[in-house]
């Protein structure tokens, strides 16, 4: 499975079926020949309106613009715009496979958009799922210490507020120049709230569901030619993204905190890279789309 690297962080989520609303906002309306799974629509024969769900339209040049709060405490608080774009797909054991382009370039304050254009997303039973790595920028020298994150459940719309969509744990260990750093990680995603309607930027999307993504770590570093262990972070939630979906728009809102407090190295000190502490928000809201629905 096609895999890429993202710096410092982690994932997120999409999906969606017919969309109607004003072209400033880039809208589509809904052809009503049915849903990318085969649930056919209405047909404008009988009048009445079938349901459809497709919370993330993924199709080639499918294109999302957001604007971006990003808070730390470094750079206080900035604001940029991200462009999201279907880029590719690919087909394997009749699955499709579809890889994002986001515009965004700030590696160690990643949108959940940035997050998920790391890797690949595809779509089960109108559920979707994230398979990438991510990776740890902690600092120039550590800048391939990669976290696998495989078939991750991004949301279900059937799932209950709260349940648990997707857990797994994963431990590494990599050297680094005179170091051996040692990872041990989980990832657990849970379904949110749903919406009858939700406001962002001053539009209002109806039928949104929501979910979240947290990354748990704990990492170790021992000089390679010492037998001294030492914790270099202590066990925390280093990234918890929560996203909202609209049907038939996709990604509408997302909120990604970053925290990672380091350990005191205490003997080794002196031999270990100093790391600041890291505290970062990313606040992401759409501001228009252009996309197709699928048949």
């Amino acid at each position: 499975m096609k895999k890429r690297i993202l710096s410092l962080s982690f994932l997120s989520l999409f999906i969606l079926f017919s969309c109607s609303s004003d072209d400033d906002n880039g809208l589509v309306e809904d052809p009503g020949n049915g849903d990318e799974n085969g649930d056919n629509g209405d047909n404008g024969d009988n009048g009445d309106d079938q349901v459809t769900f497709n919370y993330y339209p993924l199709i080639v040049g499918n294109t999302w613009n957001y604007e971006n709060k990003t808070t730390s405490d470094e750079e206080g608080e900035t604001m940029t715009n991200e462009e999201v774009t279907v880029e590719d797909e690919r087909t394997e054991n009749d699955t499709q496979f579809f890889t994002l382009n986001s515009s965004s370039d700030n590696q160690l304050a990643p949108s959940s958009t940035t997050l998920l254009s790391s890797g690949e997303l595809y779509k089960m039973n109108n559920n979707l799922f994230f398979s990438g790595d991510v990776g740890l920028d902690l600092d120039e020298q550590f800048e391939d210490l990669q976290l696998d994150l495989s078939e991750v459940l991004i949301y279900d719309i059937n799932a209950n507020p709260n349940q648990v969509l997707f857990s797994d744990s994963n431990s590494f260990s990599q050297n680094l120049q005179n170091f051996t750093i040692s990872v041990d990680y989980s990832v657990v995603s849970r379904s949110g709230e749903s919406f009858e309607t939700l406001e962002v930027n001053g539009e209002t999307y109806e039928d949104v569901i929501s979910s979240s993504l947290t990354i748990t770590l704990e990492a170790s570093v021992s000089p390679v030619a010492f037998p001294i262990n030492v914790d270099i972070i202590e066990e925390q939630d280093i990234i918890v993204a929560t996203h909202f979906f609209a049907n038939n728009v996709g990604l509408i809102k997302s909120d990604v905190e970053i925290n990672i407090e380091f350990a005191d190295l205490g003997a080794i000190a002196n031999e270990f890279p100093e790391l600041p502490n890291i505290s970062t928000s990313v606040e992401q809201d759409i501001i228009n789309f252009d996309i197709q629905l699928g048949e």
